[in-house]
């Protein structure tokens, strides 16, 4: 079957004297390398003649159609490649670097620390684990060269990714970044890498009997101006899209973001009905000056549910949770059919409902001594100060008793809910860990060392690599999970309430949710109304990841509104959608566009 792809052109390279071009696949978001196999049934290069549009080849970051098959030679080691059909190729639009920033992979560079992969390597993984293309951020390049046998120059890049690893005299085969070295151009600054493998191939006096793959630098991009990039300063502008014709929600997951980055789907009610609605992510990118996302939602569903309940969502929006606090009941919904999936009751939960009482007056009842939510598999995941316990369709897959959250411990979850974290603290001893747990089988991944800094507010990054935790001073300190030690100590914001903190999928900045010291706010509930004690300066402030500065605030209340609101990013960062769970309800939808 044949199909055309649309690409970003991250590749393209010198190939036995013709090219290699390869690229994400805008719409999956996954590698493609386009090959010639009928014509090169060896090696797949594709000819430059094919490849030229109006006279000229492509060039990187372009935005590429292309003509290829569902499927193409793989040559029993590679898993990226779709077989060329006949057709013209068209550049139909470019990409910037803060584009591809998503795409970045910074771990092992394909596969090992080592210059070469073994194919046998690479045909023992499952299809989908054969990585050939690698998108990287480098921090240092330099440049060598060595004479070939044939009288010419090869050109050699020794590499540092921004997680410190280190390839030394690496081939470059990016024919445009080649004629610059040669005109004479100095690296200096960071740039995006994409790496590749090569066919096999022995160099002479080889004693292995296998011919081994050997890494190549395949496409160089210069982060604009060689500018380092805590100077790529956000510029936002920012809408609002309507959410709930009436009533508000008290959930405590009402805005998701599904994992391919395509949908934006957020909860409410509407009268005594639960109400779904999902937008199309793409279509306020492409309409961002008006309210094009909020006029045209996907689709809309409403549930026979009671809104009043805790409320949660799946990932991918199609199942929905209600928990009975009273009860201790959970119920499993069908977002499609409005329909009961199943229920199961855990007699424990309809116990940590606590009475609050201040200078013998009722203030009021609290119930937030837990989180409840899907996980990437669809167990449901409760965590209480009886532990962590994970549902499977309503049968108990596991129960952990040794890790207690309660709500004076701040807890947060992986974008893709894989993991989630939460502190303990030892009050015999003033210390305070951080837990990051799998929740897919309970098992500790890691504890960050014991910290005599109270944890107000922490937030995992995208793939768990990185915590980021809030004192109660304001003070941010950005960790290291793997290696279990603090990167950097942000004090830009001492002094403030930190409410919330979400670390943008792009690892270039952090979302923090304050208020000024001493502005905490307390409410009283009398019947159906509930009024601020105190009301303060509350804003949302996006900090520079390396440096901590204070580069935007993107929005300023009088109110607590600020407090209450649920943030979280699109994939590629370049969205923050707010929702302030107050009447009227609305999610603010702020742009994030990097100027330098």
């Amino acid at each position: 079957m044949s199909s055309v792809k649309r690409i970003i052109c991250l590749a393209n390279s010198k190939k036995l004297g013709e090219r290699c071009i390869a690229g994400i696949d805008i719409t999956t978001g996954k590698w493609i390398r386009p090959v010639c196999d009928s014509l090169y049934p060896n090696d797949g290069r594709v000819p430059r003649s094919i490849c030229l549009i109006d006279g000229k080849e492509p060039e990187l970051l372009d935005i590429l159609e292309v003509p290829v098959a569902e499927n193409g030679n793989n040559f029993d080691f590679e898993s990226e490649n779709l077989s060329v059909l006949k057709g013209q190729w068209k550049v139909i639009g470019k990409s910037n670097i803060q584009d591809i920033i998503n795409y970045y992979d910074n771990g092992l560079i394909l596969h090992n620390s080592s210059k070469l992969v073994y194919p046998s390597f690479l045909k023992a993984l499952p299809l989908d684990k054969r990585k050939t293309l690698q998108l990287i951020n480098v921090v240092s390049l330099s440049i060598n060269s060595r004479n070939t046998s044939k009288g010419g120059t090869q050109w050699l890049g020794t590499i540092v990714s921004s997680s410190g690893k280190r390839l030394v005299d690496i081939p470059i085969t990016d024919s445009v970044f080649i004629t610059k070295i040669e005109s004479g151009y100095q690296p200096n600054g960071q740039y995006i890498i994409t790496m590749s493998l090569g066919m096999p191939y022995k160099p002479d006096n080889w004693e292995g009997d296998e011919a081994p793959c050997w890494k190549l630098i395949a496409g160089v991009m210069e982060i604009s101006g060689n500018k380092s990039q805590n100077e790529l300063i956000p510029e936002v502008n920012y809408s609002s899209v309507s959410l709930y014709r009436l009533g508000t929600l008290f959930g405590r997951s009402p805005i998701i973001v599904t994992p391919d980055g395509q949908n934006l789907i957020a909860l409410g009610n509407d009268r005594d009905l639960l109400v779904v609605k999902c937008w199309a992510i793409s279509s306020y990118l492409q309409w961002h000056d008006n309210i094009y996302l909020a006029n045209r939602p996907l689709y809309t569903k409403m549930l026979n549910a009671n809104p009043y309940d805790h409320v949660f969502i799946s990932l991918d929006g199609k199942k929905l949770g209600t928990f009975d606090l009273d009860k201790g009941e959970v119920t499993c919904w069908d977002v499609n059919n409005n329909s009961i999936l199943y229920r199961f009751t855990d007699k424990q939960l309809s116990y940590i409902r606590t009475t609050f009482e201040c200078d013998d007056e009722y203030i009021g009842i609290d119930d937030s001594d837990y989180e409840i939510f899907f996980s990437s598999d669809d167990k449901i995941i409760v965590c209480s100060y009886f532990g962590i316990k994970a549902w499977n369709k309503g049968k108990l897959s596991y129960s952990r008793s040794e890790y207690i959250y309660d709500m004076f411990n701040p807890i947060c979850l992986s974008r893709f809910r894989n993991t989630v974290s939460f502190t303990k603290a030892q009050y015999d001893n003033n210390l305070e860990e951080v837990f990051i747990i799998n929740i897919n089988n309970g098992e500790l991944i890691t504890c960050l060392g014991n910290s005599a800094y109270e944890k107000k507010s922490i937030g995992l990054s995208c793939n768990g690599d990185l915590l980021v935790s809030a004192d109660c001073e304001g003070i941010l300190r950005l960790y290291d999970v793997a290696k279990n030690i603090v990167i950097k100590s942000f004090p830009n914001l001492k002094g403030y309430q930190i409410w919330e903190v979400l670390i943008n999928p792009n690892l270039k900045n952090i979302a923090v949710k304050s208020s000024k010291s001493g502005n905490e706010i307390a409410r009283i509930w009398k019947g159906d109304k509930s009024e601020p004690l105190q009301e303060g300066d509350y804003s949302i402030k996006i900090l520079d990841i390396l440096t901590g500065k204070v580069v935007a605030t993107i929005d300023k209340s009088s109110s607590a509104e600020i407090q209450l609101c649920r943030m979280t990013f699109s994939s590629d960062g370049k969205l923050l959608f707010v929702d302030s769970n107050l009447l009227p309800s609305s999610i603010q939808v702020f742009h994030l566009v990097y100027k330098q």
